[in-house]
C-alpha cells in the first residue's frame, strides 16, 4: 500500500512531461507544413515553403520568379543577384528582325564628319605690309569661308592698324566697317580676282598678288570709298596683259596707268557693261587721260607743206621770221585747199 502511492504520485508527474514533449496532431495538418512552421529560424526554406503552397497561377503572375526544374516549385530570385532580364534590354521586333531597346540608332549622318568644301587653290596676297596664303573661292565658284575677310584686312586704310582680334571674330561684325580703317570688301570684287588669277595660273606654282589700294575713306565719289576697288599685280603677268583681260569681264571696271605698277578693278552695277580708261599721269601726279598708250604720233596741223620760196622771202623781209602758230594761220589763208 505504501509502495503504491509513490508510484502513482511518479505517473502523475511524468505524463503531463509527455503530453508536453509531443503534442497531439491536430485533424487536417499537414506535418510538412507544420515541421516548416516551427522553424522560423531559417527564413531562406520558409519562404520556399511559401511558395510551394502558392497556387501555379500566382507563381505565373509573380515577374520576379523564375521557372525551377520540373517538379519543383517556382523559386524567387535572390535579393543578392540582379535580375537578367534588368540588365539585358528588351528586344522588339522591327522589320522583321530583333532589335534592342535602349541604344540609339546608328545613322550615317552622325558617324560620318561634316565634309569640308571644296576650294580651289591658295593664293599668296601680300598688302599693308603683310602677307597670307589662302583660298579666294569654292569650287563652284562662290567666296571661300572668310577669305573676304581676310582680304579686307589686307586691303585695310593705309593709316588702319591690324585689328588684335582674329578673322573669324571679325566675320560676325556688322556695319560699314568691321573694324577701324577696315571695310568688308565686296563679294563681287573677290570673283574677278579669282577669274584673272585662275586666267594666268601656272601650273601648280602659287599666284602671287600685290596690292597697292584698297579702301579708302576718304576718296569721295570713288569705288575704293565704299569698298568697292582695288589696285593690284599679278606677279609674272604684265599690267597690259592683265588690263586686256579685265576688259572681258562683264560690269568691270578697268584703270590702266602705264605710269604706275598696278591695274586698277572696281565692280559696276549690272548692266554697266566694260568700262575701261587710261591715265598717263605718274605717281603724285594729277590724272591725265590719254585715249591709248603708247599714244599715237600727234597729228601735228602744224608740219604742212612749206610755203613757196617767194612767199617765204616776203614774209621774211616784211615781219621776220614767223613763227609757226602764225604760219599756220597765214596758210589757212591762203591755201585753204590743203585741209
Amino acid at each position: 500500500m505504501h509502495l503504491a502511492r509513490p508510484l502513482l504520485a511518479l505517473a502523475v508527474l511524468l505524463v503531463p512531461a509527455a503530453a508536453s514533449a509531443a503534442p497531439p496532431k491536430a485533424a487536417g495538418t499537414h506535418p510538412t507544413r507544420t515541421a516548416r512552421i516551427h522553424k522560423q529560424d531559417r527564413p531562406e526554406k520558409a519562404e520556399k515553403a511559401d511558395a510551394a503552397d502558392k497556387p501555379d497561377k500566382d507563381a505565373a503572375d509573380d515577374k520576379t520568379a523564375r521557372p525551377g526544374k520540373a517538379g519543383k516549385p517556382l523559386e524567387s530570385e535572390p535579393s543578392g543577384k540582379p535580375s537578367e532580364k534588368a540588365d539585358k534590354p528588351e528586344r522588339t521586333e522591327k522589320g522583321g528582325k530583333a532589335e534592342k531597346l535602349g541604344k540609339p540608332e546608328k545613322t550615317g549622318k552622325a558617324d560620318k564628319p561634316a565634309a569640308k568644301p571644296c576650294l580651289k587653290s591658295p593664293v599668296e596676297i601680300l598688302g599693308a605690309g603683310e602677307s597670307a596664303t589662302f583660298s579666294l573661292s569654292k569650287c563652284d565658284g562662290s567666296a571661300a569661308p572668310l577669305a573676304i575677310d581676310q582680304l579686307s584686312v589686307l586691303a585695310r586704310a593705309v593709316a588702319a592698324t591690324r585689328p588684335k582680334v582674329t578673322v573669324e571674330t571679325l566675320s560676325h561684325a556688322h556695319g560699314r566697317e568691321i573694324a577701324p580703317g577696315i571695310r568688308r570688301l565686296d563679294a563681287r570684287l573677290l570673283e574677278r580676282i579669282e577669274a584673272a588669277v585662275d586666267h594666268f595660273r601656272k601650273g601648280t606654282q602659287t599666284p602671287k598678288i600685290t596690292l597697292y589700294s584698297g579702301y579708302r575713306p576718304k576718296s569721295a565719289g570713288s569705288f575704293h570709298q565704299t569698298g568697292r576697288a582695288l589696285d593690284l599685280r599679278i606677279d609674272g603677268v604684265t599690267n597690259e596683259e592683265l588690263v586686256a583681260f579685265c576688259k572681258t569681264l562683264p560690269d568691270t571696271g578697268c584703270g590702266y596707268y602705264p605710269n604706275s605698277l598696278f591695274v586698277h578693278f572696281d565692280v559696276r552695277d549690272p548692266g554697266a557693261g566694260h568700262v575701261a580708261w587710261i591715265d598717263a599721269s605718274k605717281p603724285g601726279e594729277p590724272p591725265r587721260y590719254v585715249s591709248a598708250w603708247p599714244p599715237p604720233p600727234a597729228e601735228d596741223a602744224l608740219r604742212l607743206p612749206g610755203l613757196p620760196k617767194d612767199e617765204q622771202d616776203l614774209a621774211s623781209r616784211e615781219t621776220g621770221p614767223l613763227s609757226r602758230q602764225d604760219e599756220k594761220a597765214r596758210r589757212l589763208d591762203r591755201h585753204p585747199y590743203v585741209f
